[in-house]
C-alpha cells in the first residue's frame, strides 16, 4: 500500500502502538482492537486525511511542512515542530501592512510562545 496520507508507515505503527496502549481489553478483544486498529490508523490516514490535504490545496511545499511537523513531533523537536507550522502558517496567511519577513518573524515567535507555554503546562503536570 503506498502512503498517501500525511503519516509514514513507521509513524502509522507508533500511532496503533499508543491507541492499543490506552484500549485495555482481554484476552478475546486485545487481538480484535489490535488487528481493527492496524487497520484503521492507516486507512484514516491515506484516505481522509490524504483526501483533506488534496481538498485544501497545500502546495508541495505546504505539505512537506505539515510532514516535517509531524517528524518533528514524533521526534519530541517541539520547537522545529512550531518552526514548520509557522512556516505552514505564513504561507496562508497575509497580515495587511506586514512584510514577508516580518510575518515569518511574528509568526515564528508566536508558535514559539505556544511551544513553551505547552511544555510548561506538560512539564508541571508531570510533578
Amino acid at each position: 500500500m503506498k502512503d498517501e496520507g500525511l503519516l509514514t508507515r513507521e509513524q502509522e505503527k507508533v500511532v496503533v502502538g499508543l491507541l492499543d496502549d490506552l484500549i485495555k481489553g482481554n484476552a478475546i478483544t486485545e487481538p480484535i482492537s489490535d488487528l481493527a486498529l492496524k487497520i484503521l490508523v492507516p486507512l484514516i490516514d491515506n484516505n481522509f486525511l490524504g483526501k483533506a490535504v488534496t481538498a485544501a490545496n497545500l502546495t508541495d511545499t505546504n505539505v512537506e511542512s505539515l510532514r516535517g511537523a509531524i517528524d518533528a513531533l514524533f521526534n519530541k523537536d517541539y520547537e522545529l515542530a512550531g518552526d514548520h507550522i509557522a512556516a505552514l502558517v505564513d504561507s496562508k496567511i497575509d497580515v495587511p501592512l506586514l512584510d514577508d519577513l516580518t510575518e515569518n518573524i511574528l509568526f515564528k515567535s508566536l508558535f514559539g510562545i505556544l511551544v513553551a507555554a505547552i511544555r510548561s503546562k506538560v512539564d508541571k503536570n508531570k510533578n
